[in-house]
This record gives structure tokens, sequence and C-alpha cells, in this order.
């Protein structure tokens, strides 16, 4: 792969506790396309659909989220996929760690089932909304802000974007980096791209435990969607112990996934986006492990640097001037 938007990271500057060995961590050249993207987000989430209180998404420093994770961002789509990834995380902790309470069971149902519709155009998005309960209007309001961008960027990749929420990553990725997996790939891609995507979910998993172990036993919920309440529950085994096991098996994906890499990056046989795409991944797993180690969002004793709280302040200050 070339390397045009992105700059290696010091390794002396963060910590991956072994569980990304061979795999460098890159970073975006751009500084403010993120945090833009995220706090635009956080905003029209707070107007559309209900306010934020204590919220910590996918900024952090000195690592946030997508710039990390999809460091070879194309310029100009660093925003857009922040904020649809930002959206991500939102309807992650407000919709599905929540859904008694946060909405009524028919539009949930919905909201569920339209999550899968294939969208074609812009007036699939706003049919799908014309039915919905006000909340359910807000998020499909939010869906078809990031379709109009991302189409008015890359209508192609947009489009597959939006009919990936079970596939997110890979919409995201593909639409960053402005990559296109050939149809008769697709099989191949997953199949190769199996161990990363199991390294990305174990690692949220055994980062963000602490944070859903708490939400849940606020919500009053005996369960947590995790692979360490998974492997304490069909091993019998403590917490300590669960997540020793998630960190081997991580181990052992990452080799995997690196081995994969190294082996196809020369294979005439395999078109050359899939051989990006497959690398890129790489990259999204050491930039998702380093951006959970040191988040505000799974470690609540980590702040945010001056230049993303200059960049709220900015954003509070022109969302009073808009309302006097």
């Amino acid at each position: 792969m070339d390397f045009r938007y992105s700059e290696l990271v010091n390794p002396n500057t963060y910590e991956t506790d072994g569980l990304c060995d061979g795999i460098v961590l890159r970073i975006n050249k751009d500084l403010k396309g993120e945090i833009r993207g995220a706090i635009r987000c956080q905003k029209d989430w707070s107007m559309l659909i209900e306010p934020l209180h204590n919220y910590k998404g996918t900024l952090g420093s000195p690592f946030s989220f997508v710039r990390v994770t999809v460091p070879e961002t194309i310029d100009g789509r660093l925003e857009i996929i922040s904020y649809a990834n930002e959206f991500a995380f939102l309807y992650d902790d407000t919709i599905i760690e929540d859904l008694d309470e946060k909405l009524e069971s028919e539009s949930r149902r919905q909201l569920v089932d339209d999550f899968g519709t294939e969208i074609t155009s812009r007036e699939d998005m706003k049919r799908l909304s014309e039915s919905m309960t006000p909340k359910g209007k807000g998020i499909k309001q939010i869906q078809s802000q990031i379709l109009n961008e991302m189409m008015a960027i890359d209508r192609e990749r947009g489009l597959t974007t939006m009919n990936s929420w079970q596939k997110f990553w890979f919409g995201l990725v593909t639409f960053g980096m402005g990559l296109t997996i050939p149809d008769e790939e697709l099989d191949l891609c997953k199949r190769l791209g199996r161990p990363s995507w199991a390294a990305l979910a174990l690692t949220n998993d055994l980062y963000s435990w602490e944070k859903e172990r708490d939400d849940a036993a606020r919500n009053g919920s005996p369960h947590v969607m995790n692979a360490v309440y998974v492997l304490m529950g069909e091993h019998s085994v403590a917490e300590a112990r669960a997540k020793d096991m998630c960190r081997k098996t991580i181990k052992d994906c990452v080799a995997e996934a690196v081995h994969i890499v190294n082996k196809i990056k020369h294979d005439s046989s395999i078109s050359r986006d899939l051989q990006i795409y497959l690398e890129a991944i790489l990259y999204s797993v050491s930039g998702n492990l380093v951006w959970s180690k040191y988040c505000p969002r799974y470690n609540p004793k980590e702040t945010y640097d001056n230049h993303i709280l200059s960049m709220m302040a900015e954003n509070v200050k022109a969302e009073y001037k808009s309302h006097t």
C-alpha cells in the first residue's frame, strides 16, 4: 500500500499490551476533520433525537478513533465517515443498550428492521422515515444526512456504506479509501479478513468490558453483550481468567491476519483493491487497540486535549449565537 494521507506513529509513544505484534500504528494527517464530524453528529443527535449527558464517543487524545483505524482516508472524506461512525457509537449506546426505556416497542422493531433495508436513493431514505416516531425520524434524518454527504463525494461507495449497517466498518473503510471489492471477491474478502475482524471484535470487548459491565448493572440488566461475559459463563471462570483467554485469542488472530496479508501482497490472482483493503484492516486492528487504551470513553481518567476542547467550545459558541 502507498501511504499518502497518513504518517507512522512513534512506537515509543503508546502501549499495545503485546496484542498487535507485527502491525504498526498510523494516523491520518488531517487534525480537524474527525473532530468536526464527531462534534457535528453529537449536535445533530441532541437536536433531533435526545440530549446527550456525559457522553464520550470516538474522540480521544492523542488518538481519535477514525484517524488511527482508517489512517489512509482520502482527503475530504474524514469528516463524513467520522460523522457516520459517531452516529454508530451513539446508536449503540443510546438505542441498543437500553431499548426498553428509549423507544416504544413498535418503533424499536421498525428501527432494527429498517437498518437492514436496502437504500438506493434519497427517496428511499425519505420513505422509510414517514411512518416513524419522532425519535425514529430523527435517526433517519441523520442517516439521510450521511447518505447525502457521502453520495455528493462518491455515489457508488456511499450507497455501499448505507446498505452495510450489518457490515458497517467494511462500508466506511471502502468509502474512506475509495476502494471497490469486486462482487466475485466478496466471499474471499470475508474469509481472508475473518482473523482481523475477530481481533477487532475481541479487542473492543476486552477494553470496553468495564464500561459495558457497569452500564448493564446501572440499567438493571443481568447480561452483558461482551465476549468476556460469554467466556465467564461458558467456561465457569472469573473475570480475570476470561480476559486472559480473550487476550490469547486476540494474539492468535493477529498473527494469522498478519500472515495472510504478507502472503497475498504479491498474489496477482487477487485484485489490488482487495489487497489494499486487507492491509487496511490490519491498521484498523492496531488503531482500535491503541485508541481503546487511551480514549476517555473507556478510561474515565483520560481527558481531551486543548485542541479538541477548543473546537468543542467553538461549537457551543456558534450554537449560542444561532439562538440569540
